[in-house]
């Protein structure tokens, strides 16, 4: 099995030129789009998509251990209808998918983070159900299934406030044609499994952060000095929510083409990447380094010019 062979069934989305992603383009194939939040093993989605043919199922995962179990198991069951990525579901969901364009969205036994000092970490709260209220089409449900009764009913409460989903179900013990291992297991030892399902009335706007097709660049229109670029080490900046922060600096041979790792942040999604300052013809660039290629964010933007103005500064 080669890696080629694995790797087809999963999307990097910072490769796409345009966001939302165009679903029907990346399945070649028109099909109801439901999406499992945090696949663990695949088994579930695996099952599922085996027992929907007919259905394109996303699968979203941050962990890279589950993400490589989870692909060996599709291409072991040759499953074409299943297609997974790596993110963070609360910044993934609402830029790869637009309005109104899934039929069914399910997670099963997410972290709950229980302490209140870790509150903010949970998936499920009143930002991302107004995603989900955009992405979900009219009538599509949302399904939670959880061991933690408290996480459970604070959901439905933040489904309910919302304003655009109704409660259907909210069930102690449903026995699911479908089911994980670990709902199995804790099931058989008596522990309660708590099920929320709820179906969406209406659409909320959201706004979505990923901009243009190209990736930012600055051009200085003098030389730089290396001293001036190895000065932006620990450089921070914030700028109207968004933030970069510039963690090393690195130099070739000849201490003329440089390379900075900047860690940006736009509200709470996070990303790591790397700035190129190299020569041409007519002075210096700052640009993204392709090796690592990051959302076209503000923060990244914001980074990229930021940098360019300070040595573009120096260098008059």
């Amino acid at each position: 099995m080669t890696f080629a062979e694995l790797f087809k069934y999963e999307i990097k989305p910072h490769q796409a030129e345009t966001f939302p992603l165009n679903w029907e383009e990346i399945f070649r194939r028109p099909a109801p789009l439901v999406l499992e939040i945090g696949f663990g093993n695949g088994e579930f989605l695996i099952e599922w998509a085996r027992r929907n043919p007919d259905w394109n199922l996303v699968g979203m995962e941050l962990s890279l251990e589950s993400m490589e179990r989870a692909l060996k198991r599709i291409q072991a069951e040759g499953l074409s209808n299943i297609r997974l990525i790596r993110d963070n579901a609360k910044f993934a969901v609402r830029e790869l998918f637009g309005e109104s364009t899934l039929d069914y969205v399910i997670m099963n036994f997410p972290d709950p983070w229980p302490k209140e000092r870790h509150r903010h970490r949970r998936t499920l709260n009143a930002g991302f159900i107004r995603t989900l209220a955009n992405v979900l089409k009219k009538g599509a449900t949302f399904e939670l299934t959880t061991d933690q009764g408290w996480y459970a009913e604070n959901a439905s409460e933040l489904f309910s406030a919302s304003g655009a989903f109704e409660v259907l179900e909210f069930r102690r013990n449903l026995h699911r044609p479908i089911s994980t291992k670990y709902e199995r297991k804790w099931l058989k030892l008596g522990r309660d499994i708590f099920n929320l399902k709820v179906v969406k009335r209406n659409t909320l706007d959201v706004g979505r952060i990923i901009e243009g097709k190209k990736m930012p660049h600055f051009i200085l229109p003098g030389n730089v000095d290396s001293q001036q670029v190895f000065s932006l080490k620990d450089f921070f900046h914030k700028e109207d929510g968004k933030v970069f922060a510039v963690k090393e600096v690195f130099a070739d041979s000849t201490r003329a083409v440089f390379l900075l790792k900047v860690v940006s942040t736009d509200d709470d999604y996070s990303q790591t990447f790397y700035l190129v300052v190299a020569p041409r013809s007519d002075g210096y660039i700052v640009k993204i380094d392709q090796g690592v290629q990051p959302y076209r964010t503000p923060a990244v933007k914001l980074a990229v010019r930021k940098i360019g103005e300070i040595l573009s500064q120096e260098a008059q």
